[in-house]
């Protein structure tokens, strides 16, 4: 049995009841989705590998420490790309098990230009800014090192990705549509979105709605809000704390509206 921490049951089943695979996989086959791909990291290999499933034209594709595998998503593979090292078991898929997708992608954008795609609208869940940490000038503690650990994790590689595509973008532009053709290059559109609130705060104030299990499982653990809230914010799932975010998220999207539109239209 996998380690972890927490138990996901609930969330897959969550995931069973929710999502519809056959309905899916029909959208795939009638042309109306072009493709789908879910990224996990193999813990046997340390490769990040890309289960995808799309029109049959898509091909495989290898990289340094990164593939792209044709196959049926499925409730495993939203599991294995979710589960946080320690805090969710992993998952098998196939003979091997596979965790958090974040954890050995250096180019979290590949994936969509390997599947042909022509714009990119960018979810980032960081806001590049942090919040200042009183330590009193005490050494960080496990909540602050596993919060910086994390945050490395998930918005370094897609910050250095994104960069990468804007300069290939670039070359792009300045070629004729045969160089651009010879050399395998494309303009792609990029919308990259952020919170415009951080959730250290929100996750200090909705700490206590924590399990009372889970709190005394991270105090002894030597974790705890008060410290950094960095760690906490990825270990909430209090209902109240989600509201919050979605309020966020919405507000957010009003926000950008005509930035999304603009992208999303021809």
């Amino acid at each position: 049995m996998p380690f972890g921490l927490l138990n996901n049951r609930p969330l897959r089943c969550l995931l069973n009841q929710t999502i519809n695979f056959n309905k899916l996989n029909y959208q795939l086959l009638a042309g109306h989705l072009h493709g789908l791909s879910v990224t996990a990291s193999n813990y046997q290999t340390g490769q990040s590998v890309s289960f995808f499933q799309g029109a049959p034209h898509i091909p495989p594709w290898a990289r340094a420490r990164a593939v792209g595998r044709r196959s049926q998503i499925s409730t495993e593979h939203l599991l294995a790309s979710s589960a946080i090292p320690f805090m969710f078991p992993a998952s098998r898929i196939g003979h091997d098990f596979y965790g958090d997708g974040a954890i050995h992608q250096i180019a979290p954008l590949r994936p969509a230009v390997k599947m042909d795609a022509e714009r990119i609208l960018i979810l980032d869940l960081t806001t590049g800014i942090r919040q200042p940490t009183q330590m009193n000038n005490t050494a960080p503690g496990l909540a602050m090192l596993g919060g910086h650990l994390m945050n490395a994790i998930f918005a370094d590689t897609l910050s250095a990705d994104l960069e990468h595509l804007q300069q290939l973008n670039q070359v792009a532009d300045a070629l004729t549509p045969s160089g651009q053709q010879q050399l395998g290059l494309r303009h792609i559109d990029v919308l990259h979105l952020r919170p415009s609130e951080p959730f250290e705060p929100m996750a200090k104030r909705f700490y206590p709605h924590m399990p009372i299990a889970l709190r005394s499982l991270l105090k002894l653990l030597g974790i705890n809000a008060e410290q950094d809230a960095t760690l906490a914010s990825y270990l909430l799932f209090e209902p109240a704390y989600l509201r919050q975010l979605i309020d966020i998220g919405y507000r957010d999207a009003h926000n950008h509206q005509s930035d999304i539109l603009s992208l999303l239209t021809d």
